[in-house]
C-alpha cells in the first residue's frame, strides 16, 4: 500500500509516516502496528480497522505529494463525514482548503 511511492517521493514518505504515526496513537491494537500491517499486507489488511487507517494514510500522503508538485485544489469535497479527519491532517490541524460537504449538511 503505497510502498513504491514511499520509496520514490520524499513528500509522500514524510506525509505517510506522519499520518501513520498519528493514527497508531489511536488504534489501540497491541499485537500489531499499522506500519507493519501495511508493509506486510496479508489477512489483517482485510480487517476494517487496518484497511481504513491505511487508506487514510495513503490519501493524506497522495494529497501532500500533489501539493509538492504545486497541484492544490480550490475546494475539497468530503463524501463521508468522519469527525477526526480534519484534526488528523498532518501539519495543520485543519483542512487545507475550503470544504464542501456532500451530501449538503453532512458535515
Amino acid at each position: 500500500m503505497g510502498q513504491t511511492l514511499h520509496a520514490a517521493y520524499p513528500a509522500f514518505a514524510e506525509a505517510f509516516d506522519a499520518a501513520v504515526a498519528a493514527l497508531e496513537e489511536h488504534l489501540d491494537q497491541p499485537d500489531h502496528t499499522l506500519r507493519e500491517v501495511i508493509r506486510d499486507g496479508g489477512e489483517l489488511l482485510d480487517e476494517t480497522v487496518w484497511a481504513q487507517a491505511g487508506l487514510f494514510a495513503v490519501e493524506v500522503a497522495l494529497f501532500r505529494l500533489l501539493e509538492s508538485w504545486d497541484v492544490v485544489p480550490d475546494v475539497v469535497r468530503v463524501i463521508r463525514s468522519v469527525s477526526w479527519r480534519p484534526r488528523m491532517w498532518p501539519g495543520s490541524g485543519r483542512w487545507p482548503t475550503p470544504v464542501r460537504w456532500w451530501p449538503p449538511g453532512a458535515g
